[in-house]
């Protein structure tokens, strides 16, 4: 790890040693919501980077193929 990351890991420890348990719990729901989009966008992405451009069908397309 680096000196920058211990730094910054000690400002984040003493920032949530201030907050009382309430704020604590918005806080933690609101890290938990954005960690959450952040998982889902990357996915998103990656989905996009491997997807060709016959993956996707029109629904015509789509049921001229089924039928």
């Amino acid at each position: 790890m680096s000196k920058e990351q211990k730094l910054f890991r000690t400002k984040v420890h003493r920032l949530v040693d201030r907050f009382n348990d309430e704020e604590l719990t918005g806080v933690w729901e609101t890290m938990w919501g954005l960690y959450c989009d952040r998982m889902m966008l990357k996915a998103i992405q990656a989905a996009k980077n491997h997807q060709q451009p016959w993956d996707v069908l029109t629904h015509e397309e789509a049921v001229r193929f089924l039928g």
